[in-house]
């Protein structure tokens, strides 16, 4: 299993370089006969990056398609960065606007070898090896970073991005919980925290609330939340949640919902709890 979700993010990383801040498909999952296993339902944040420092004008973003975080905590605000490891960073940065990846990883290094609380160039060096389905040197920055600055909601919303690559969910469940906790804007954190407890087969009132909190955002938290109604053995609030989705102008997904909503018609709902598994 943890083989098949690492071969899910894989591809979700190259739909987040193409663009899509936050779902993916896959050909590798394993789903019950009848349903279509060819689009399982897996949201996850998109990398954020951090800004060097909030003290000076932001550094440009070198991949357009990823929102730079808006966070600014308190570590942030008086850490001030040594001038050798910005520079640094504006290479890292270069290099990853040239697509050089390799030449990126090095500034980074180099940025964090400088000053070693540099938390930006540790979130932003884990994001490029996220992308590129490397989870475990990832986890390792971003748990450093974390021990720094432990209120930025975008270290553990990483962390628990890396976690899950690893299959280990009983630490992206407590890294989801904390980033629920400092991000009360939005419905990302909750979004996360959701899937994050789906994956366990918690389907519980909390994940359901969490989808709840993120649907107005993210339509697609409706099949998300039709998943844990049928696992609860509500089909018909679960095909409201269906009907929901199909009328949101999301198109990514709708031939899979309206495949749900065929096979609970057909009275198969009580697969659909192993959807993403």
């Amino acid at each position: 299993m943890g083989r098949m979700l690492l071969d899910r993010i894989t591809w979700l990383a190259a739909v987040l370089l193409a663009g899509s801040a936050l779902f993916g498909q896959t050909n590798t999952s394993s789903g019950p006969r009848g349903w279509d296993q060819r689009q399982p339902i897996h949201p996850f944040p998109d990398w954020n990056d951090i800004p060097v420092t909030s003290r000076g004008p932001q550094q440009p973003h070198a991949d357009s398609n990823v929102a730079a975080s808006n966070t600014v905590t308190a570590q942030e605000l008086h850490h001030k960065v040594p001038k050798k490891a910005r520079k640094e960073v504006e290479k890292a940065e270069r290099a990853r606007a040239k697509n050089r990846m390799d030449e990126a990883i090095v500034h980074f290094k180099q940025a964090i070898s400088i000053d070693p609380e540099l938390v930006a160039a540790r979130n932003n060096l884990a994001a490029i090896y996220l992308r590129a389905a490397q989870p475990e040197p990832a986890i390792a920055q971003l748990e450093e970073a974390a021990k720094i600055d432990p209120k930025h909601p975008v270290l553990f919303r990483n962390l628990a991005v890396g976690y899950a690559m690893i299959h280990n969910l009983e630490a992206a469940e407590r890294a989801a919980r904390v980033t629920v906790g400092l991000d009360r804007t939005g419905g990302r954190a909750p979004l996360l925290l959701g899937y994050v407890l789906m994956e366990q087969r918690k389907f519980t009132e909390e994940a359901l609330q969490c989808f709840e909190r993120a649907r107005d955002e993210y339509p697609l938290a409706h099949l998300l939340a039709a998943q844990v109604l049928v696992a609860q053995g509500h089909s018909e609030k679960a095909k409201s949640e269906i009907y929901t989705y199909l009328s949101s102008g999301e198109q990514n997904f709708r031939a899979t919902a309206t495949r749900w909503l065929d096979l609970i018609d057909q009275g198969q709902q009580k697969r659909a709890f192993v959807l993403s598994h």
